[in-house]
């Protein structure tokens, strides 16, 4: 029975114990380009790879978001901090989660200046302000502080700047915290020969994407994609070669037999400058012909494998390849069928944001109200889903009689409380 609590197997156990405090990436291509980032950011300058990977943000993206606590107050003060932030960068921000792993975002806390009222906090409740671990009654403490700490901006970090230990914990790579240090510096010490360093409580936001216990730095899209794109960039390349060497017409310049050496070098001198400047002299026994290349299959090969390679990356950023480029095949039925699966990848995504968000709001209540008050709940959907079902369902009920508070639309529809008045009818 002593085995059935705690962690039976660990790193601290077994061989892993021994390689130091930062457990390694185990990218395979990362670790072969020296744990470089910037290998996976150079990929993003391909026009579809950038393309999937909006589509895939904008299922998440383009969701509402509505505010839900058990506390009102809470619940205003959330709604209140959404509407300040810019939701679009932020969320877009632990997005990059999905194609990196990981995305750490540093929360900037500031100090309201709109007093705290100790008549809307519930009696018995403890707070807790930054810097101070005073136990005062909640009410003593409302008088003294008189305001309230609200994060001011989220701001996502570099992903070079942390690392995980033998536990799964994340950490900052030290030196990191003490000096300002460049992603692409040459002067920046590999994680493996640097030591780590906690994160403070309360600042940082870590979002990731399909973690594991082998492999807590999470899945990299961008990691199946880098031989796709790699490949998409040499064929393009090569074609352009190809084209360069034989998709210009020949410029052939005739002679009589008997010229002369340097009578055929100034046809050659013609035929460069009629390249360079599309104009040229002839004598009268000189010819000039113009002749076409035929058309080959072999640049229809380039043509294919950049196609195979889009199709590859579609599938591995949004599991599809219709929604991107159609072509030539394809039927509504496949369409809707492949539109459904971006919804479904929707759903996945945007629980990152929502728990980068409620992570947020969990340091917000316990920093302002203590660990024991009630939470702040951030939930995103379909802007249809909040507007038109909910509305249609609401007027069905009203129209049978249920009869709806103030309270209730400005929850269900983030109104604010001067926003509308209920009429009677």
């Amino acid at each position: 029975m002593s085995k059935l609590y705690g962690e039976y197997l660990s790193r601290k156990n077994s061989l892993f114990g021994l390689i130091g405090d930062i457990l390694p990436d185990p990218d395979r291509i990362l670790e072969e380009n020296g744990n470089d980032l910037s290998i996976y950011r150079a990929l993003l300058i391909d026009p579809h790879l950038t393309a999937t990977v909006l589509q895939r943000k904008m299922q998440v993206l383009q969701m509402g978001w509505e505010i839900e606590s058990e506390s009102e107050k809470l619940r205003k003060e959330g709604i209140e901090i959404m509407r300040d932030f810019p939701l679009q960068e932020i969320a877009s921000q632990m997005l990059d989660a999905i194609l990196f792993g990981f995305n750490v975002s540093e929360i900037i806390w500031t100090t309201s200046t709109t007093p705290r009222r100790t008549s809307s906090l519930s009696a018995g409740t403890t707070t807790h302000s930054a810097s101070s671990n005073n136990t005062k009654s909640s009410a003593a403490r409302s008088v003294s502080i008189g305001k309230r700490i609200i994060p001011k901006s989220i701001v996502a970090k570099p992903q070079e700047w942390f690392a995980f230990n033998q536990e799964n914990e994340l950490k900052i790579v030290d030196g990191v915290a003490s000096t300002s240090l460049s992603i692409n510096s040459s002067s920046l010490r590999t994680k493996r020969n640097s030591g780590l360093v906690d994160v403070p409580k309360y600042k940082f936001i870590l979002s990731r994407h399909q973690p594991t216990f082998d492999n807590p730095y999470g899945k990299k899209i961008l990691s199946r994609c880098y031989w796709p794109v790699k490949l998409k960039q040499s064929s393009i390349e090569s074609w352009m070669e190809l084209i360069e060497k034989y998709g210009i017409p020949y410029l052939i310049g005739v002679v009589s037999d008997t010229a002369t050496e340097s009578e055929k070098e100034a046809v050659i001198d013609d035929l460069l400058e009629m390249i360079e400047n599309n104009v040229a002299t002839r004598g009268t026994s000189q010819e000039i012909e113009i002749k076409e290349q035929k058309s080959y299959d072999v640049g229809g090969m380039f043509e294919k494998m950049v196609d195979f390679q889009n199709k590859e990356i579609s599938k591995a950023v949004l599991s599809v390849t219709l929604t991107i480029e159609v072509g030539n095949t394809g039927s509504y039925k496949a369409a809707e069928t492949q539109k459904s699966m971006l919804e479904y990848i929707g759903i996945s995504d945007k629980k990152i944001v929502e728990g980068g968000l409620n992570k947020m709001f969990d340091y917000y209540t316990e920093l302002n109200y203590g660990k024991d008050s009630e939470k702040i709940r951030v939930k995103l959907s379909k802007k249809e889903a909040i507007t038109d079902e909910t509305a249609e369902r609401d007027k069905i009920l009203s129209e049978i009689g249920v009869k709806f508070s103030k309270e209730y639309f400005m929850k269900k529809y983030n109104l604010g409380d001067e926003d509308f008045t209920l009429s009677e009818k």
